[in-house]
């Protein structure tokens, strides 16, 4: 799966729940100029600016499958305290 996934002030899927096995390789990248928020959503709270872990404008989150399977079954989200912005998301 590669994406590019515009995110705004509500929470918005940008990783969806792996189906049938967890993802092997996960990177998650902030392309805009605003601080997104992202959540592992294996429960119904919405991320939000106060409880997701913050990506600034042009940092990358990678992450790979030695000892997080149970981190990619669930799938993520991403919400802006204002504003918006574009991530690329790249997992297989």
């Amino acid at each position: 799966m590669i994406a590019s996934v515009s995110v705004g002030t509500s929470s918005t899927s940008v990783l969806p729940p792996a189906t049938g096995y967890a993802y092997k390789f996960v990177a998650i990248g902030n392309n805009g100029s605003t601080t997104a928020y992202l959540k592992l959503t294996p429960d119904a709270t919405a991320v939000t600016a106060s409880n997701g872990i913050p990506l600034a404008a042009g940092q990358v989150l990678i992450c790979d499958q030695d000892a997080q399977k149970e981190l990619f079954d669930a799938g993520v989200t991403a919400v802006v305290a204002s504003g918006s912005t574009t991530l690329s998301v790249q997992a297989y």
